[in-house]
């Protein structure tokens, strides 16, 4: 559904995952802009929400055409 809204506008969504086979989550920003979508992750946190690692702000990030 995401995908779908993000394919006739932009759109922005910001994600709290759990990584399989790890004790901690990501924090991840998912864009949908001019027809292209990146992914960055922003932080990983544990998954209580008791410690949050912020990272750096130019790590690269993933992009696709959707």
């Amino acid at each position: 559904m995401v995908e779908e809204h993000g394919s006739v506008r932009d759109l922005s969504l910001i994600s709290v995952e759990g990584r399989a086979g790890g004790h901690h989550c990501a924090v991840e920003l998912t864009q949908y802009q001019n027809g292209l979508k990146t992914t960055r992750r922003l932080a990983d946190n544990g998954s209580h929400g008791n410690w949050i690692q912020w990272l750096e702000k130019d790590e690269p990030q993933t992009g696709s055409k959707y």
